[in-house]
């Protein structure tokens, strides 16, 4: 081979490395199926947010479908997308916020396995969209303002110039990003909803799921929340009640004096009372802490649940109704 050609082959690489980063590619991420059904609104233990946790576990459970999948087994029904901490989806909202809270220790800026790079600087996303080519399997990503916000979302394919994104602040949408590999990112579409998260972006870092500490321990995290393990449920307030006639009656126990960034943590100030799924009454909760809730009807049957929300509406606790004799509830006789 010639000096000649053995100096063209690597620039000829080097120009069409754009290019091919600009190649339509496209994993089987889908945010209706695989992204958390509720809106990214905080909770008690997490006010500013939930989104690297729901981001976590979007990927992870496109993993879990992809595995089911190879299994033979069909692909689930969408959930509903619910916005109040009452109105559905509970323990997932408990387990995002659990998630949330171990990644910030474990996959912080300072202790993240991806580092953040300018945002005019295209290798990391041509690295990424070349890794979701050739595994299938999206990513996660930061995205960093000038404001010094800072969000995390999942980038799961790029077709026509945009990045496929699913952002947990649109739960079920697909927001589609303008990227190129020359001239970088476009105006994000999301800029007017919140001009200090999407006006601008001074920084952005990308990496694939198995290299953030937090990812593999998920199964342990979802185990811990699906058995009410005090690791799970700690974070909020403790809530006791018991069903008397049409009537929930109850205390709601000692909170967090310190949130996870230091603050007071909002005031609880309501409970909901939530038979199968659907709120039926809520009431306020007295200085020494206990309620008293009215329903319309004395349930015949079901999950009957308490939500404690904080003054913002924020999910602050849930536990299950003591129903004594209530036929059809949880097996009990």
């Amino acid at each position: 081979m010639s000096i000649a050609l053995r100096l063209a082959l690597p620039l000829a690489l080097l120009l069409a490395t754009p290019l091919l980063a600009q190649e339509p590619t496209r994993t089987a991420f889908d945010p209706r199926l695989d992204g958390m059904p509720f809106e990214n609104l905080g909770d008690y233990a997490s006010p500013d947010g939930n989104c690297f946790g729901m981001s976590l576990l979007a990927v992870d459970n496109f993993l879990r479908r992809m595995k089911a999948r190879a299994e033979g087994r069909p692909d689930p029904e969408p959930l509903p997308i619910t916005v109040k901490a009452q109105d559905g989806h509970l323990d997932a909202q408990i387990l995002a916020s659990l998630v949330q809270a171990v990644a910030g220790v474990k996959d912080d800026e300072d202790n993240s396995p991806v580092k953040s790079v300018r945002a005019a600087d295209a290798a990391p996303m041509r690295e990424a969209i070349e890794r979701m080519r050739r595994t299938g399997e999206p990513q996660l990503m930061g995205i960093y303002a000038p404001s010094d916000s800072a969000h995390e979302i999942v980038l799961f394919g790029y077709e026509g110039g945009r990045l496929l994104i699913y952002d947990p602040n649109y739960p079920g949408e697909t927001v589609r990003w303008p990227w190129d590999a020359r001239r970088g990112f476009g105006p994000h579409p999301k800029r007017g909803d919140d001009a200090d998260m999407y006006g601008g972006l001074k920084e952005y870092d990308v990496g694939p799921f198995g290299v953030f500490r937090t990812g593999r321990e998920l199964q342990a995290l979802r185990d811990a929340c699906s058995q009410g393990l005090g690791r799970c449920v700690a974070r909020f307030h403790a809530l006791r009640g018991r069903l008397e006639g049409a009537t929930v009656v109850g205390t709601v126990g000692a909170g967090m004096r310190r949130g996870e960034d230091g603050t007071r943590p909002q005031r609880v100030r309501r409970v909901h009372v939530v038979v199968d799924g659907k709120p039926v009454a809520s009431g306020p909760i007295k200085a020494d802490g206990t309620f008293r809730i009215s329903l319309p009807r004395a349930p015949r049957g079901g999950r009957v649940e308490m939500v404690a929300v904080t003054e913002d509406g924020l999910l602050a606790g849930k536990n299950e109704v003591e129903t004594p004799g209530l036929v059809g509830v949880l097996g009990r006789p």
